[in-house]
């Protein structure tokens, strides 16, 4: 299973970081996760998980997308 999900976030990283200001558009979500963990406020940890997770998600289908017309 690490296997997998390390190549799942390496896939996600190339990707976001080849976008315009990829890194620095998700930085807050990333701050908003590790605010939650620290006030032992796990909904408000897993919600922006969920977004980090979604806008990943999305940047791959548009990857793909891009690929497949290309």
């Amino acid at each position: 299973m690490s296997k997998a999900l390390g190549a799942l976030l390496r896939t996600s990283f190339e990707i976001s970081t080849a976008r315009p200001f990829g890194p620095a558009s998700s930085l807050h979500l990333h701050r908003a996760v590790l605010d939650a963990v620290i006030a032992h406020q796990p909904a408000k940890a897993e919600k922006a998980s969920q977004v980090l997770i979604d806008g990943a998600n999305e940047d791959i289908e548009q990857v793909l997308a891009a690929r497949r017309k290309g």
